[in-house]
């Protein structure tokens, strides 16, 4: 059963607005998953899943990712909880104007090492035809 780490409820009420966004992170087998659900207040809403198979710092970048983007169109935070570990540095950093994800949480690129084999004299030959007798 997957337990959920964070959560934010959002609510734009400006105008003729009277809407609600929520985001959460579940957690389950030790993979994360970003869900969303969006409606009008008051209505149980429109859900669905964002993300999944994440690792938890790229669910969070995640999430905030969709938090910041729906705050920019003028959506307020309402309620939040956090039941997760905080991280040691921060998640996000500005560079050039522009939030991103810190490189300490980013997927390390993976490295193909180099087997530097001896090679012995012969080894490029094809080993020796064994004949089968039936």
């Amino acid at each position: 059963m997957p337990t959920t780490i964070q959560s934010v409820r959002l609510e734009n009420t400006t105008g003729s607005h009277n809407k609600f966004y929520e985001i959460w992170i579940d957690r389950e087998s030790g993979l994360y998953t970003v869900m969303f659900q969006y409606g009008r207040i008051g209505t149980s809403g429109v859900g669905g899943v964002k993300e999944s198979g994440l690792t938890l710092a790229s669910a969070q970048a995640v999430m905030a990712d969709l938090r910041y983007s729906k705050q920019n169109k003028g959506y307020k935070k309402v309620s939040e909880t956090a039941n997760a570990a905080p991280l040691k540095k921060p998640l996000l950093v500005v560079k050039e104007g522009k939030m991103e994800v810190s490189s300490e949480y980013l997927p390390k690129k993976k490295t193909k090492a180099k087997k530097k084999a001896k090679k012995k004299k012969g080894d490029d030959k094809p080993p020796p035809r064994r004949s089968i007798l039936v």
